[in-house]
């Protein structure tokens, strides 16, 4: 009987034996399988992820492991082989911050490639992008790509195209970019502070790094890229495409540049007048002419003499606000042609910097002479397109609210440039009669350069309304 219980505890301990080396070999076969499982999928999704960055480029495989995370970045190469640096700089950067943990991540799988779309015969669209897989249960789970950026390689040369790179004149678009988003931020709590983050970017010539984006619509800008402080945003063609290089305007932007075109042919048919206004700012009148013009949602132009700017500087912020022109009328209106070449550029340049520095940073981009006085010399030394009027209304002379708008409801036109001082109380007491004629006449008041079409002018140019100008190039 002993014996018996003896063999019996024995068998008992081999099957328990038994089974757990049983167990054992199940749980690391089981291992053993998921792991070549993984490692299966692993090499699938490698291959996946290899052959679509192929389709766009030949690649050079970049591959680095932290912690728990593969990150593989697919660099382009050239038709020599050798890496795109522009973009493999880019990709590589963006992949130091995967690893550094700069960009968070908790995903086991990331790759970092850059799809192309030939967007005309000079301009290619890159799109870099990240897709990551999640590792579950032995298993891999694929993310929603992420788009890291968006570039434009010149195919000549093989180079990532700049901002400043899209305009034929850097400068103009510096100015223009500046100032429209300077005015972007009137209507915001926090302007101050916005404004001065812009002026940082600008001065220091940031300006050119940010990136970008271009649609039919409008210019992209990410700006929060450049400064924290700072938000995307959206800049529309109408104000730009004068100066966007041509290898845009007939390639990656033709579209926004036919439909700038058929916008300049609907304006013809508008009827536009520009109103004008000269020897300002002044405290007591100028702010009555502004709540006027805000009335009949007229805009206007301001000539203003750099004397008058300091200590109205809410007046001329305002006039940015509400979407007015700021234009230069001289320091102290001397008579411009008795000035020699140096005294002129002090006038100008000197009001320039008041009016810059009043506004926040938008600055004059027009001149008109006093008195009208404008010779080859004067338009050498302003390098400013110059304005005068078409229509003068005699308001400096007559002082007569009646005899101001007889005038103007006699010689009236579209494409006019009427001439007025806000200056004159007896101005802005004619204000309100003219503005109801002229807008009641299907008039849209705008400023000179909505009634120019946001053309450039030329800076050697003397224009009296939107067709009739005379040169002074060639003297």
């Amino acid at each position: 009987m002993y014996m018996e219980q003896r063999r019996s505890s024995k068998k008992s301990v081999y099957i328990i034996i038994g089974l757990i080396l049983l167990g054992v070999a199940v749980f690391f076969g089981k291992r053993f399988i998921e792991e070549h499982q993984q490692n299966q999928e692993y090499e699938t999704i490698m291959q996946t992820e290899k052959s679509s960055a192929e389709s766009s480029f030949s690649v050079t495989q970049d591959k680095k492991e932290i912690n728990n995370t593969v990150i593989t970045t697919f660099i382009p190469l050239d038709e020599d082989g050798a890496p795109i640096q522009a973009l493999a700089d880019k990709m590589t950067a963006y992949s130091e911050k995967v690893a550094n943990g700069t960009v968070e991540t908790a995903t086991n799988l990331v790759f970092i490639n850059a799809t192309k779309q030939d967007a005309d015969a000079a301009i290619s669209t890159i799109m870099i992008e990240e897709t990551s897989y999640n590792l579950v249960n032995h298993h891999y789970h694929k993310n929603d790509p992420q788009i890291i950026a968006t570039m434009y390689l010149d195919k000549e040369t093989n180079e990532l195209v700049t901002l400043p790179n899209v305009f034929m004149d850097q400068l103009a678009a510096k100015q223009a970019i500046f100032e429209l988003l300077i005015k972007k931020t009137l209507a915001e709590e926090n302007q101050e502070e916005k404004q001065a983050s812009l002026s940082k970017v600008f001065t220091e010539d940031t300006w050119q790094t940010i990136p970008f984006t271009l649609t039919d619509d409008y210019l992209g800008l990410q700006l929060s890229q450049v400064d924290a402080s700072l938000t995307d945003e959206t800049i529309e063609w109408m104000y730009l495409m004068p100066i966007v290089n041509e290898k845009f305007t007939s390639g990656l932007l033709s579209a926004a540049y036919n439909s700038y075109q058929e916008q300049l042919k609907a304006n013809e048919g508008r009827k536009m007048i520009a109103l004008t206004f000269d020897d300002g700012p002044k405290s007591t009148t100028t702010g009555q002419v502004l709540d006027l013009l805000n009335e009949y949602h007229a805009k206007a132009t301001f000539f203003m003499l750099g004397k008058n700017v300091p200590g109205n500087e809410d007046l001329v912020q305002r006039m940015v606000a509400e979407g007015h022109q700021l234009a230069n009328h001289s320091y102290n209106h001397p008579q411009l042609t008795k000035l020699t070449p140096e005294e002129i550029a002090q006038q100008i340049n000197d009001t320039q910097a008041a009016i810059l520095k009043a506004s926040g940073g938008v600055a004059s981009n027009a001149l008109r002479p006093p008195y009208g006085a404008y010779n080859h010399k004067v338009a050498l030394a302003a390098q400013l397109p110059a304005i005068n009027w078409s229509i003068d209304t005699l308001d400096w002379q007559s002082h007569d609210p009646a005899k101001i708008n007889a005038i103007v409801k006699e010689f009236a036109y579209s494409g006019a440039i009427i001439l007025m001082h806000d200056i004159h109380q007896t101005t802005v007491d004619a204000l309100p009669e003219m503005l109801t004629y002229l807008t009641s006449e299907g008039y849209e008041l705008v400023t000179v350069d909505e009634l120019m079409n946001h053309q450039p002018l030329n800076p050697m140019t003397l224009y009296f309304d939107q067709k009739d100008s005379i040169s002074y190039e060639g003297e």
